[in-house]
């Protein structure tokens, strides 16, 4: 129960106990603005840390599972939102920040609900917008990872706050 508070899916009442949180248009439009901020800014770091030599291979074996293909080019059981997810959290993850390790794994949880709500977003340009991110991660391109993290990012609200919208109530 603890995780599940921290993480924002439930909260503690005195004496009623945990009430399971109702996922908000206003819940989203947070989560996309810390995304906004903090992936970006974990793309850059990445890269840096590519340049300076780090392991960048789980991040590629992820960007091959998001399109579809686990590493023996297999079809993978996980829906594309799970896949998309797991390339972002692998870029976190090579970032090497640990504060921000933190930050991102208490919105982990909202970011998935998220990105479950909303397939249609799910498509081939998705696919080549995380290519160019990792690609410029590879390439030691600090700059540019960020600034595609951030258009990707801000892609993403563009296009998915309309289905949340049509699926969430504005308000708890």
């Amino acid at each position: 129960l603890p995780i599940l508070e921290s993480e924002g899916f439930i909260t503690s009442q005195p004496r009623r106990g945990a009430v399971v949180h109702v996922l908000t248009v206003t819940d989203a439009t947070e989560v996309f603005d810390l995304r906004r901020q903090l992936e970006p800014m974990a793309s850059a770091f990445a890269a840096r840390r590519a340049s300076a030599g780090a392991d960048v291979a789980p991040m590629l074996a992820a960007l091959r599972s998001a399109h579809g293909a686990s590493n023996l080019d297999a079809p993978s059981d996980a829906p594309p939102s799970t896949r998309n997810s797991d390339l972002h959290e692998e870029i976190i993850a090579l970032a090497d920040h640990a504060l921000l390790r933190r930050v991102t794994k208490l919105m982990s949880g909202r970011v998935r609900w998220l990105l479950r709500l909303t397939p249609p977003r799910d498509t081939a340009a998705m696919w080549i917008e995380h290519r160019d991110i990792v690609d410029a991660i590879v390439a030691g391109q600090a700059d540019v990872a960020e600034l595609l993290t951030a258009a990707h990012v801000e892609r993403g609200r563009i296009e998915s706050m309309p289905l949340l919208e049509a699926q969430l109530p504005r308000e708890a």
